[in-house]
């Protein structure tokens, strides 16, 4: 038993990213004169990367220690672990307690807390100075926040010992007094250091580490909740109704698309119309609020469950609370949004309670009125169940998603020292955690706003009629705008992801193979060959058709060329148009030299002559862009030599003259070519962008501009930027993504 969980803690270990040395928030010499450029570099850069490099070897000896069940060794690493990881953790935290602005005396609720405890900031400081310079030999003193009391404890740890490990205290100051930490400057008069390091204390840093739920000013905490939760519902509130006007129509006749509607409202009703019935949506911040307080205490509640039901019970819970107070808002919300459509065209929105059949334009109290007429209290209601069922598996699932994606996803990142992740890595995973509760639950909440907004109360009417109406797209409407996947023709679908040229190739590919091996499972071939497929290596020792069949094999077939060659580029060879080309056909026998030529004039202007040579980096770009918009790129040469009027002339009439041609008229020109074409092209903005940069632009210099383009080799996705393509790590890297 013992070792089966040693062993699943060392699988979870190894599964997360290696330790890494915290950068600093300030210069070494920030901190002068309390603390010298020379300590802080010494410090950070010499004994904080120390304790990490030291985990990192720990960590994986204990890793190895556990797979062979050696629990003697395992135990035996206890005290490195402990040592470096609690230099790690202590580090981390002492960093970001100094500030070059710190210094004077807390504010808010720190100092409440604090007098409170101690009876004056004074006081507080000469125990906890007196505490720390007590310190025998190295270790800390520390300020910590006790969780069961919740009150402020003065505590001091020998060496690295974490004070929470150590004492069950949640850190909040703490104060190295190893030598190395003042030694230098200091020599042997700890006093001096310790009694000098409160001029540059981060007290905003102290004073984050000590706010949590149970300690919060409830009043300042719901004044701000309400006022951010009011700014945030501005902000998304035309959306929101331009959703409930998509969800609630008939098919598309009415608006085609979510940017259709934005402009049709705008048009006709002005910025006005995007908050009909904002002062009743404005009303959910309170109950925003008696949402987030549920959840909060039934997350605290749920604290010894697993990661996924502590985001899943409390979201659900709170859910149903925030429901409860919400929904006679949402109902008078949701008919206020769709009053501008009733208006246009009743005929076209799914309406049929008494209530909404007479008046297209009715006030909050006639509307209230009718509501009350027609169906009495339960009218504020209507829809409830389906609200439930809508909303309360979108909370649920919204916070278990979160949970477990901000835990996937923080491995990668770096964290503070309580585990806290920065504002972008939270925001990321809520915006996914968004993507995917939506996914899940937006057919119940079309479902939901057709029963709101006036329709039948029967889930089951409502869910045939709808289906009747919509078919598949009912799962995504309001979500995506009109031309969506569901809205191809299978035809068109199988065409734009070539999974018919795929299937072709693998079964011919499997007969030939399969009479040479007769034992060769097709199941398995087929798995693996849509693997290379997927990973782009699928592309090598074939012939040149397949080769160039679409975008996806010609950007692997150049992600194979530098992955395979890029040691001529190390070695600073330069070869010739031929040699490249001899080179290639070793990956793709029957490839055409005219494009290794034509790749070659973007280098050398018309100079691509066989014995002209050329660096590894300069060809591999430069046949990136020829070979990915070959076809394209062609018809670019020939509108190029149209314009130019040497077209069909003497003496070498098909080569584009080098004085250029007038750059708008060339771009107007491309601009046709694509709006025309189903070219495969670099992004038209690149394109603005490479030919806006003169009045006149030649055609090799268009050509120049797209192969050093770092915004389409980045769309074509196969190569680094080109400063890095040489780089040993790029390489490696790019095997390891194909693996």
């Amino acid at each position: 038993m013992l070792q089966s969980r040693l062993l699943k803690l060392s699988r979870l270990a190894q599964a997360r990213c290696k330790y890494t040395l915290p950068e600093l928030p300030y210069n070494y010499e920030a901190l002068e004169p309390v603390i010298n450029r020379e300590i802080m570099e010494i410090h950070h850069s010499k004994h904080h990367a120390t304790y990490v490099n030291n985990l990192n070897a720990t960590a994986e000896k204990v890793s190895a220690a556990v797979a062979e069940g050696n629990a003697g060794a395992v135990i035996g690493l206890h005290g490195a672990l402990k040592f470096n990881g609690g230099g790690h953790i202590n580090h981390s935290i002492f960093w970001n307690n100094l500030s070059p602005n710190g210094g004077g005396v807390p504010s808010g609720e720190l100092l409440s807390a604090i007098e409170a405890e101690f009876g004056s900031f004074d006081q507080f400081k000469a125990k906890m100075s007196a505490a720390t310079i007590a310190v025998q030999g190295s270790g800390w003193g520390w300020l910590g926040l006790n969780p069961d009391s919740k009150r402020l404890q003065i505590a001091t740890c020998a060496n690295q010992d974490p004070l929470q490990a150590t004492t069950g205290l949640a850190p909040l100051l703490g104060i190295d007094v190893w030598e190395h930490a003042y030694y230098l400057q200091y020599k042997n008069v700890r006093p001096e250091y310790v009694n000098s390091i409160w001029d540059i204390v981060n007290w905003e840093d102290v004073a984050a580490r000590q706010i949590v739920w149970d300690d919060l000013d409830k009043k300042r905490y719901y004044f701000w909740g309400c006022t951010v939760f009011l700014g945030i519902r501005v902000f998304v509130y035309p959306t929101n109704l331009i959703k409930t006007r998509l969800q609630v129509q008939r098919g598309t006749d009415f608006y085609r698309g979510s940017f259709d509607a934005f402009l049709k409202v705008f048009k006709s009703e002005g910025i006005l119309g995007f908050y009909r019935g904002f002062p009743i949506f404005a009303l959910g911040v309170f109950f925003g609020q008696a949402y987030i307080t549920t959840y909060e205490y039934t997350k605290h509640k749920c604290s010894h469950m697993n990661l996924f039901l502590q985001g899943l019970l409390p979201g659900c819970i709170a859910s149903v609370a925030g429901q409860s107070l919400s929904v006679p808002a949402d109902v008078i919300t949701q008919r206020l949004q769709i009053q501008g459509m009733k208006k246009a065209d009743p005929s076209k929105i799914d309406l049929q309670a008494g209530t909404m059949k007479k008046s297209t334009q009715d006030s909050l109290r006639t509307l209230c009125s009718k509501i009350m007429k027609y169906d009495g209290i339960s009218g504020f209601y209507r829809g409830y169940f389906i609200s439930l069922i809508s909303n309360v598996p979108t909370s649920g699932i919204w916070w278990a998603s979160y949970n477990v994606l901000l835990q996937e996803i923080g491995q990668h990142f770096e964290a503070d020292s309580l585990g806290t992740h920065t504002i972008p890595v939270q925001a990321a995973c809520g915006v996914l955690s968004g993507a995917v509760s939506a996914f899940a639950t937006n057919p119940l909440d079309v479902l939901r706003t057709r029963i709101q907004t006036g329709g039948s109360r029967s889930l089951v009417k409502v869910s045939k009629k709808l289906w009747a109406e919509e078919g598949v797209s009912m799962f995504t409407k309001g979500m995506t705008d009109a031309k969506d996947r569901f809205s191809q023709t299978p035809e068109a679908y199988l065409q734009s992801h070539h999974v018919v040229t795929y299937l072709n190739h693998a079964l011919t590919s499997l007969y030939t193979v399969k009479d040479s091996d007769p034992k060769l499972q097709p199941y398995r071939y087929l798995s693996d060959y849509f693997a290379r497929v997927s990973a782009g290596n699928h592309v090598i020792h074939q012939e040149y058709s397949y080769v160039s069949v679409n975008p996806h094999n010609r950007a692997s077939f150049v992600k194979l060329f530098w992955k395979v060659y890029k040691s001529i580029g190390n070695h600073g060879d330069l070869l010739t148009a031929k040699e490249y080309h001899a080179l290639i056909q070793l990956l793709c026998p029957d490839f055409p030299f005219t494009i290794v030529q034509s790749a070659a004039r973007i280098i050398l202007m018309d100079d691509a002559i066989s014995d002209c040579l050329m660096a590894f980096q300069d060809f591999l770009y430069a046949f990136q862009v020829q070979f990915c918009y070959n076809e394209f790129l062609n018809a670019c040469r020939e509108l190029y030599l149209t314009l130019s009027s040497d077209k069909g002339g003497s003496g070498g009439g098909t080569t584009p003259r080098l004085e250029g041609v007038e750059s708008s008229i060339f771009l107007d020109g491309i601009t046709d070519l694509i709006a025309n074409n189903s070219y495969h092209h670099p992004s038209i903005r690149v394109i603005h962008r490479v030919l806006g940069k003169s009045l006149k632009a030649s055609f090799y210099t268009y050509l120049l501009g797209i192969a050093n383009s770092d915004t389409i080799n980045a769309s074509i996705g196969v190569l680094p930027k080109k400063g890095h393509c040489l780089d040993s790590d790029s390489a490696a890297k790019s095997t390891k993504s194909d693996s």
